[in-house]
């Protein structure tokens, strides 16, 4: 039912409008639309005399070759962008990186030194039971 309104409001439109016009209109339709709208334009062209036609040609190309040139041209813009969200991404994750690898350090250094003082203190109270031993073993004499 929504095609066949589409269609009907499509026919109105192509017997009042103007092929200027009816070029304007094919920049808004529908894939659908725009076939029924070329179809038109090109029946209008075989009634028209060949400088009419030339004339009428030629502005249809201005506005196709203009629409490219657009579509182009933001297709473009889309990939630089993506590129520097992608370079973007990229020095993000190599910022991360580095700060990841520092934090492995600082805690490998941290490990380090934690050990370091148990080790240190295991050493003193093996010293400390020596010394105990020893001063018990010194006054049982």
């Amino acid at each position: 039912m929504k095609i066949i309104f589409s269609l009907i409001c499509i026919s109105i439109f192509l017997f009042s409008a103007s092929i200027n016009e009816q070029i304007h209109a094919l920049e808004d339709a529908t894939p659908k639309e725009r076939v029924a709208l070329m179809n038109h334009i090109k029946e209008q062209l075989i009634e028209m005399n060949h400088e009419e036609r030339m004339n009428t040609i030629a502005s249809l190309q201005e506005k196709l070759h203009a629409k490219n040139e657009q579509t182009k041209h933001t297709d473009v813009q889309n990939a630089q962008n993506i590129s520097e969200n992608r370079e973007e991404s990229h020095q993000s994750n190599r910022v991360r990186n580095l700060e990841h690898h520092e934090l492995q350090e600082q805690m490998l250094m941290h490990h380090n030194k934690v050990e370091e003082e148990l080790h240190q203190h295991q050493r003193l109270d093996e010293q400390h039971s020596e010394n105990h031993m020893h001063q018990n073993h010194t006054e049982g004499k």
